[in-house]
């Protein structure tokens, strides 16, 4: 399945911050209401977890207060921000490019350096 390339890096406030689109040939849109393309939110939940990845050291261990707050179509522009909370935790947000929010949540990592 299709999951973007973040490329994004740290901002002034040192959260890791990545922009992309959404290609209407993503394969998660097949299937997945035929009447009205919706990119699901598991996706976006793994989008999440490999961009956190980036900044959290150990394994992902779980995750809490994940909320879908705006539906997500084909051709949509995200922005994804993942601020470091301790050494074990993290928070994402992803708005569309007007501000809109989209997903929030809370993950957890353990392991070494975690």
């Amino acid at each position: 399945m299709w999951l973007p390339e973040l490329s994004g890096g740290p901002a002034a406030d040192g959260a890791y911050t990545a922009s992309f689109r959404v290609p209407a040939s993503a394969g998660w849109f097949n299937g997945h209401f035929p009447e009205r393309k919706i990119f699901p939110g598991t996706a976006l939940f793994l989008i999440a977890v490999n961009a956190a990845g980036k900044v959290m050291q150990g394994a992902f261990e779980g995750a809490s207060a994940v909320k879908f707050q705006h539906e997500v179509g084909p051709e949509s522009d995200l922005l994804l921000r993942v601020v470091r909370k301790s050494a074990g935790s993290c928070l994402f947000a992803f708005t569309l490019s007007d501000g809109t929010p989209v997903s929030s949540g809370s993950l957890r990592f353990t392991g070494s350096g975690s």
